[in-house]
């Protein structure tokens, strides 16, 4: 972290000499895999796509220091965590970029131990913080002024048995993050940034149908007979009534769903899929 620390370092003489800031900032570009603006389809990748905005940044160039925590305000757990940058910021050439995960395992005034990337929330702690700090060796390079572009992406794992629960997305300026800034030797940016945002997770991912949340998410035989009996039988509620309105009848027509959005139509159109015409059943809502 030496060529991080530099940047730091540059960043707090700028504050010193009373260094003015400017309207720039990092925005959420888009999320994969969400069913809308809100919801997380569960069981799949999500990247959250960031967008670095210094178009109007003065001067010529500038070294960035970000750091973003993923985390869970009611206990949802992740398959992992990636962070790394995107073609449009890779082109730049940095020849010292740093993209560091770290636990957030040392209380509120640091994170812990390192995190590998790609790493999971596997230590029972639902705080993870992902780095991006990158230096210039040469005056007079780096992320220009003017810059405008997808730059960074976070990417997490949901699963569909956190249905219901919440994993959202903060900056964060503790310690090795620093502070939120870009620098440069003459001055510094606080990038703005629209404060949290948080997405619930879905239980149905990819295709409907997987009635039983079999861990292959492939609809069978077995969906059916779950259906008939929910229907006709024990009537035991379904789990996720996303993957169990197979028709989307209540999907398209009056969401949210509610039990009633699940009917013989459903069984009707699964079996059409498995043993019929084979049409392809629908996608998550």
């Amino acid at each position: 972290m030496r060529f991080t620390s530099l940047v730091l370092a540059l960043a707090a003489v700028a504050v010193l000499s009373g260094a003015g800031r400017t309207q720039t900032g990092i925005t959420i570009e888009s999320v994969t895999n969400v069913t809308d603006d809100s919801t997380l389809a569960g069981g799949m990748t999500h990247a959250v796509i960031l967008r670095y905005d210094l178009s109007a940044a003065p001067g010529d160039f500038y070294w960035p220091a970000n750091a973003w925590i993923i985390y869970s305000p009611d206990g949802a757990d992740w398959q992992f965590v990636q962070g790394q940058t995107l073609p449009a910021f890779n082109a730049i050439g940095w020849p010292y970029l740093f993209i560091n995960h770290f636990d957030k395992t040392g209380g509120t005034g640091s994170f812990g131990n390192p995190h590998a990337s790609g790493g999971g929330n596997v230590t029972g702690v639902d705080t993870v913080g992902v780095l991006l700090a990158a230096l210039f060796a040469t005056p007079g390079n780096g992320l220009p002024a003017g810059f405008i572009a997808p730059a960074f992406q976070i990417e997490f794992g949901s699963s569909p048995d956190e249905d219901g629960l919440h994993i959202c997305i903060d900056t964060s300026r503790q310690v090795p993050g620093g502070s939120w800034e870009w620098a440069n030797p003459s001055g510094l940016i606080i990038p703005d940034w629209a404060d949290s945002r948080c997405w619930v997770i879905g239980c149905c991912a990819g295709m409907v149908g997987n009635v039983d949340g079999s861990a292959e998410d492939v609809p069978t035989i077995s969906d059916i007979a779950m259906l008939i009996d929910h229907l006709f039988g024990a009537q035991e509620p379904v789990t996720c009534l996303e993957e169990a309105d197979v028709d989307q009848s209540g999907t398209l027509v009056s969401p949210p769903l509610d039990p009633t959005d699940v009917t013989i139509g459903d069984i009707s159109r699964l079996v059409d899929f498995l043993f019929l015409s084979q049409q392809p059943l629908p996608t998550c809502p």
